[in-house]
Protein backbone atom coordinates (compact mmCIF):
# COMPACT_ATOMS: atom_id res chain seq x y z
CA UNK A 1 0.00 0.00 0.00
CA UNK A 2 2.92 2.56 0.83
CA UNK A 3 4.32 1.65 -2.33
CA UNK A 4 1.39 2.30 -4.19
CA UNK A 5 0.59 5.83 -2.53
CA UNK A 6 4.35 6.54 -3.56
CA UNK A 7 4.01 5.80 -7.25
CA UNK A 8 0.91 7.61 -7.25
CA UNK A 9 2.87 11.11 -5.40
CA UNK A 10 5.66 10.58 -8.19
CA UNK A 11 3.33 10.25 -10.77
CA UNK A 12 2.16 13.36 -9.60
CA UNK A 13 4.50 15.56 -8.63
CA UNK A 14 6.51 14.46 -11.72
CA UNK A 15 4.61 16.72 -14.33
CA UNK A 16 4.57 19.96 -12.04
CA UNK A 17 8.70 18.98 -11.40
CA UNK A 18 8.64 18.65 -15.29
CA UNK A 19 6.98 22.03 -15.99
CA UNK A 20 8.60 24.06 -13.23
CA UNK A 21 11.84 23.21 -14.74
CA UNK A 22 11.04 23.95 -18.40
CA UNK A 23 10.03 27.74 -16.66
CA UNK A 24 13.61 28.03 -15.07
CA UNK A 25 15.42 26.86 -18.42
CA UNK A 26 13.53 29.14 -20.56
CA UNK A 27 14.02 32.16 -17.76
CA UNK A 28 17.80 31.11 -17.53
CA UNK A 29 17.79 31.86 -21.78
CA UNK A 30 15.90 34.98 -22.08
CA UNK A 31 17.11 36.87 -18.92
CA UNK A 32 20.60 37.30 -19.45
CA UNK A 33 19.76 38.82 -22.96
CA UNK A 34 17.08 40.75 -21.22
CA UNK A 35 19.36 42.57 -19.46
CA UNK A 36 22.05 43.05 -22.22
CA UNK A 37 19.14 44.54 -24.40
CA UNK A 38 18.50 46.55 -21.05
CA UNK A 39 22.04 47.90 -20.34
CA UNK A 40 22.37 48.67 -24.58
CA UNK A 41 19.27 50.40 -24.23
CA UNK A 42 20.29 52.92 -21.28
CA UNK A 43 23.62 53.48 -22.52
CA UNK A 44 21.59 54.54 -26.26
CA UNK A 45 19.29 56.93 -24.44
CA UNK A 46 22.21 58.38 -22.36
CA UNK A 47 24.10 59.26 -25.30
CA UNK A 48 21.52 60.39 -27.14
CA UNK A 49 20.37 62.78 -24.35
CA UNK A 50 23.86 63.90 -23.73
CA UNK A 51 24.30 64.78 -27.64
CA UNK A 52 20.80 66.37 -27.72
CA UNK A 53 21.29 68.23 -24.16
CA UNK A 54 24.96 69.92 -25.66
CA UNK A 55 24.25 69.91 -29.13
CA UNK A 56 26.98 67.67 -30.33
CA UNK A 57 26.83 67.85 -33.21
CA UNK A 58 25.97 71.03 -33.80
CA UNK A 59 23.84 70.60 -36.67
CA UNK A 60 22.12 67.27 -36.13
CA UNK A 61 22.62 64.92 -39.69
CA UNK A 62 24.95 66.87 -41.25
CA UNK A 63 28.39 66.74 -39.51
CA UNK A 64 29.58 63.29 -39.52
CA UNK A 65 33.27 64.34 -38.37
CA UNK A 66 34.01 65.22 -35.15
CA UNK A 67 37.12 66.85 -36.51
CA UNK A 68 34.94 69.39 -38.58
CA UNK A 69 32.54 70.26 -35.62
CA UNK A 70 33.00 73.60 -34.02
CA UNK A 71 34.98 72.84 -30.51
CA UNK A 72 35.02 69.57 -31.43
CA UNK A 73 38.09 68.81 -28.23
CA UNK A 74 35.62 69.77 -25.62
CA UNK A 75 32.96 67.83 -27.45
CA UNK A 76 35.82 64.98 -27.06
CA UNK A 77 35.97 64.87 -23.70
CA UNK A 78 32.35 65.12 -22.47
CA UNK A 79 31.78 61.83 -25.05
CA UNK A 80 35.06 60.50 -23.13
CA UNK A 81 33.56 60.77 -19.83
CA UNK A 82 29.91 59.53 -20.75
CA UNK A 83 31.50 56.25 -22.67
CA UNK A 84 33.47 55.79 -19.14
CA UNK A 85 29.83 56.13 -17.33
CA UNK A 86 27.98 54.23 -20.16
CA UNK A 87 30.62 51.14 -19.30
CA UNK A 88 30.35 51.82 -15.86
CA UNK A 89 26.36 51.58 -15.98
CA UNK A 90 26.45 48.81 -18.78
CA UNK A 91 28.41 46.70 -16.49
CA UNK A 92 26.05 47.25 -13.11
CA UNK A 93 23.20 45.72 -15.16
CA UNK A 94 24.62 43.08 -17.38
CA UNK A 95 28.14 42.46 -15.54
CA UNK A 96 26.45 39.61 -14.49
CA UNK A 97 25.86 38.29 -17.94
CA UNK A 98 29.49 38.44 -19.36
CA UNK A 99 32.88 40.06 -18.47
CA UNK A 100 32.62 42.92 -21.24
CA UNK A 101 28.60 43.34 -21.06
CA UNK A 102 29.45 47.10 -20.26
CA UNK A 103 32.10 47.40 -22.94
CA UNK A 104 29.46 45.98 -25.40
CA UNK A 105 26.35 48.35 -24.31
CA UNK A 106 28.63 51.34 -24.42
CA UNK A 107 29.59 50.75 -28.07
CA UNK A 108 25.69 50.36 -28.54
CA UNK A 109 25.18 53.25 -26.88
CA UNK A 110 27.92 55.05 -28.60
CA UNK A 111 25.53 54.56 -31.87
CA UNK A 112 23.46 57.37 -30.75
CA UNK A 113 26.02 59.72 -31.92
CA UNK A 114 26.67 58.21 -35.08
CA UNK A 115 22.85 58.38 -36.08
CA UNK A 116 22.93 62.27 -34.48
CA UNK A 117 26.37 62.73 -36.97
CA UNK A 118 24.71 61.55 -40.26
CA UNK A 119 26.03 60.03 -43.17
CA UNK A 120 29.58 60.01 -44.76
CA UNK A 121 28.95 62.10 -48.00
CA UNK A 122 28.31 65.10 -45.87
CA UNK A 123 31.95 65.01 -44.74
CA UNK A 124 33.01 64.60 -48.57
CA UNK A 125 31.61 67.65 -49.60
CA UNK A 126 32.47 69.78 -46.65
CA UNK A 127 36.31 68.98 -47.28
CA UNK A 128 38.44 71.79 -48.78
CA UNK A 129 41.04 69.20 -50.51
CA UNK A 130 41.76 65.41 -50.29
CA UNK A 131 43.40 65.98 -46.99
CA UNK A 132 39.68 64.67 -45.46
CA UNK A 133 40.98 60.98 -45.89
CA UNK A 134 44.08 61.58 -43.36
CA UNK A 135 41.84 63.52 -41.52
CA UNK A 136 39.25 60.38 -41.33
CA UNK A 137 41.88 58.25 -40.37
CA UNK A 138 43.30 60.63 -37.67
CA UNK A 139 39.58 60.79 -36.17
CA UNK A 140 39.42 56.75 -36.02
CA UNK A 141 42.75 56.69 -34.33
CA UNK A 142 41.08 59.38 -31.87
CA UNK A 143 37.85 57.43 -31.50
CA UNK A 144 39.93 53.70 -30.86
CA UNK A 145 42.03 55.71 -28.16
CA UNK A 146 38.43 56.49 -26.55
CA UNK A 147 37.70 52.48 -26.98
CA UNK A 148 40.96 51.25 -25.63
CA UNK A 149 40.50 53.74 -22.17
CA UNK A 150 36.45 52.20 -22.38
CA UNK A 151 38.14 48.49 -21.92
CA UNK A 152 40.76 49.65 -19.49
CA UNK A 153 38.30 50.35 -17.08
CA UNK A 154 36.18 47.50 -18.28
CA UNK A 155 39.12 45.22 -17.15
CA UNK A 156 39.01 47.23 -14.07
CA UNK A 157 35.53 46.77 -13.00
CA UNK A 158 36.22 42.90 -13.69
CA UNK A 159 39.45 42.45 -11.62
CA UNK A 160 37.09 44.05 -8.74
CA UNK A 161 34.47 41.38 -9.54
CA UNK A 162 31.50 43.23 -11.00
CA UNK A 163 31.36 41.35 -14.23
CA UNK A 164 31.30 37.63 -14.36
CA UNK A 165 34.72 35.82 -16.10
CA UNK A 166 33.59 34.51 -19.74
CA UNK A 167 34.81 31.19 -18.43
CA UNK A 168 32.32 30.76 -15.88
CA UNK A 169 30.25 31.65 -17.63
CA UNK A 170 31.19 29.33 -20.75
CA UNK A 171 31.88 26.98 -18.58
CA UNK A 172 35.07 26.42 -20.47
CA UNK A 173 39.22 26.07 -20.27
CA UNK A 174 40.76 28.80 -21.54
CA UNK A 175 44.08 28.86 -22.98
CA UNK A 176 46.88 31.84 -23.28
CA UNK A 177 48.18 32.23 -26.45
CA UNK A 178 51.53 34.28 -27.57
CA UNK A 179 51.60 37.58 -29.05
CA UNK A 180 52.01 36.48 -32.25
CA UNK A 181 48.40 34.24 -32.54
CA UNK A 182 46.97 36.85 -31.11
CA UNK A 183 48.32 39.46 -33.45
CA UNK A 184 47.17 36.55 -36.49
CA UNK A 185 43.84 36.76 -35.12
CA UNK A 186 43.85 40.87 -35.17
CA UNK A 187 44.55 40.46 -38.76
CA UNK A 188 41.96 37.73 -39.98
CA UNK A 189 39.83 40.02 -38.35
CA UNK A 190 40.90 42.70 -40.54
CA UNK A 191 40.76 40.80 -43.64
CA UNK A 192 37.47 39.15 -43.39
CA UNK A 193 35.84 42.38 -41.88
CA UNK A 194 36.91 44.00 -45.25
CA UNK A 195 35.59 41.69 -47.27
CA UNK A 196 32.12 42.02 -45.51
CA UNK A 197 31.79 45.73 -45.67
CA UNK A 198 33.05 45.77 -48.96
CA UNK A 199 29.75 43.30 -50.67
CA UNK A 200 27.35 44.75 -47.88
CA UNK A 201 27.69 48.76 -48.05
CA UNK A 202 26.19 49.55 -51.11
CA UNK A 203 25.86 53.39 -50.15
CA UNK A 204 26.42 55.43 -47.02
CA UNK A 205 22.99 55.46 -45.63
CA UNK A 206 23.18 55.46 -41.95
CA UNK A 207 21.60 52.63 -41.51
CA UNK A 208 23.46 50.36 -44.49
CA UNK A 209 26.59 51.82 -43.30
CA UNK A 210 26.12 50.79 -39.24
CA UNK A 211 24.25 47.26 -40.38
CA UNK A 212 27.42 46.63 -42.57
CA UNK A 213 29.90 47.38 -40.27
CA UNK A 214 28.29 45.77 -37.47
CA UNK A 215 27.71 42.96 -39.52
CA UNK A 216 30.83 42.46 -40.88
CA UNK A 217 32.64 43.07 -37.20
CA UNK A 218 30.49 40.02 -36.00
CA UNK A 219 30.93 37.66 -38.69
CA UNK A 220 34.50 38.79 -38.42
CA UNK A 221 34.84 37.70 -34.95
CA UNK A 222 32.85 34.32 -35.31
CA UNK A 223 36.27 33.65 -37.72
CA UNK A 224 38.76 34.46 -36.27
CA UNK A 225 37.37 33.39 -32.87
CA UNK A 226 36.99 30.29 -34.32
CA UNK A 227 39.93 29.99 -35.98
CA UNK A 228 42.61 31.29 -32.99
CA UNK A 229 40.45 31.01 -29.98
CA UNK A 230 42.34 33.91 -28.00
CA UNK A 231 41.16 34.55 -24.90
CA UNK A 232 40.18 38.45 -25.01
CA UNK A 233 37.38 40.24 -26.99
CA UNK A 234 39.99 43.14 -27.93
CA UNK A 235 42.05 41.49 -30.27
CA UNK A 236 38.50 40.69 -32.29
CA UNK A 237 36.99 44.71 -31.72
CA UNK A 238 40.78 46.18 -32.31
CA UNK A 239 40.14 45.45 -36.32
CA UNK A 240 37.53 47.55 -37.15
CA UNK A 241 40.45 50.19 -36.76
CA UNK A 242 42.66 48.62 -39.29
CA UNK A 243 39.53 48.38 -41.65
CA UNK A 244 38.82 51.80 -41.16
CA UNK A 245 42.22 52.89 -42.17
CA UNK A 246 42.14 51.10 -44.99
CA UNK A 247 39.12 52.08 -46.45
CA UNK A 248 40.26 55.71 -46.06
CA UNK A 249 43.71 55.22 -47.35
CA UNK A 250 41.72 53.44 -50.73
CA UNK A 251 39.76 56.63 -50.86
CA UNK A 252 42.92 58.37 -51.15
CA UNK A 253 44.07 56.87 -54.23
CA UNK A 254 43.86 59.14 -57.75
CA UNK A 255 40.43 57.69 -58.31
CA UNK A 256 38.97 61.04 -59.47
CA UNK A 257 37.05 64.12 -57.67
CA UNK A 258 33.61 62.59 -57.23
CA UNK A 259 34.39 62.10 -53.50
CA UNK A 260 33.95 65.94 -53.77
CA UNK A 261 30.03 66.17 -54.71
CA UNK A 262 29.81 63.20 -52.14
CA UNK A 263 30.08 60.08 -54.27
CA UNK A 264 32.66 57.42 -52.78
CA UNK A 265 33.47 54.82 -54.87
CA UNK A 266 34.85 52.42 -52.27
CA UNK A 267 32.49 51.01 -50.04
CA UNK A 268 35.13 50.90 -46.97
CA UNK A 269 35.23 54.34 -46.82
CA UNK A 270 31.08 54.75 -47.16
CA UNK A 271 31.19 54.31 -42.93
CA UNK A 272 31.88 57.41 -40.65
CA UNK A 273 34.56 56.84 -38.32
CA UNK A 274 31.91 56.78 -35.69
CA UNK A 275 30.60 53.81 -37.01
CA UNK A 276 33.61 52.03 -36.94
CA UNK A 277 34.03 52.78 -33.77
CA UNK A 278 30.14 51.93 -32.59
CA UNK A 279 28.41 49.10 -34.71
CA UNK A 280 31.65 47.42 -35.57
CA UNK A 281 33.13 47.11 -32.03
CA UNK A 282 29.86 45.76 -30.60
CA UNK A 283 29.49 43.48 -33.70
CA UNK A 284 32.52 41.82 -32.72
CA UNK A 285 31.84 41.97 -29.11
CA UNK A 286 28.97 39.68 -29.97
CA UNK A 287 30.80 37.39 -33.00
CA UNK A 288 33.15 36.97 -30.08
CA UNK A 289 30.48 35.63 -27.50
CA UNK A 290 28.87 33.55 -30.12
CA UNK A 291 32.09 31.70 -31.22
CA UNK A 292 33.22 30.95 -27.79
CA UNK A 293 29.52 29.19 -26.85
CA UNK A 294 30.68 26.94 -29.84
CA UNK A 295 34.46 26.48 -28.21
CA UNK A 296 32.49 25.60 -24.61
CA UNK A 297 30.08 23.04 -26.98
CA UNK A 298 32.91 21.51 -28.55
CA UNK A 299 34.79 21.15 -25.33
CA UNK A 300 32.41 19.27 -23.27
CA UNK A 301 31.48 17.01 -26.39
CA UNK A 302 34.90 16.02 -26.40
CA UNK A 303 34.99 15.54 -22.57
CA UNK A 304 32.29 13.54 -22.88
CA UNK A 305 33.69 11.59 -25.51
CA UNK A 306 36.99 10.90 -23.24
CA UNK A 307 34.88 9.88 -20.38
CA UNK A 308 32.66 7.31 -22.51
CA UNK A 309 36.17 6.09 -23.77
CA UNK A 310 37.54 5.47 -20.32
CA UNK A 311 34.65 4.24 -18.70
CA UNK A 312 34.85 1.26 -21.56
CA UNK A 313 38.32 0.65 -21.18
Amino acid sequence: MFGNGSDMTNSQSSPAAAEESKTQAIWAYHWPRFLLISAAAVCFAIFWGMGALLRIPPERGYQPMLLMQQGWMLSYFIIAITLGVCVVVGSFIAGSVRRDAGFFAACLGLMALSVRCGPAHFAYRQAESDGVFMALIFESVLWFVLLGGAWALQQWLHQRKFTVADADRDQMEETEHPLAIRLLATGTHIAAMCLVVLLLTKTDSKAQALAAVGLGGMLASMLSHSLFGVRLSVWMWAGALGTAVIGYLMASSPVGDAWRIGQINIPLARAIPLDYASAAPAGAVLGFWISRKWHAARQREQAEKKGKVITVG
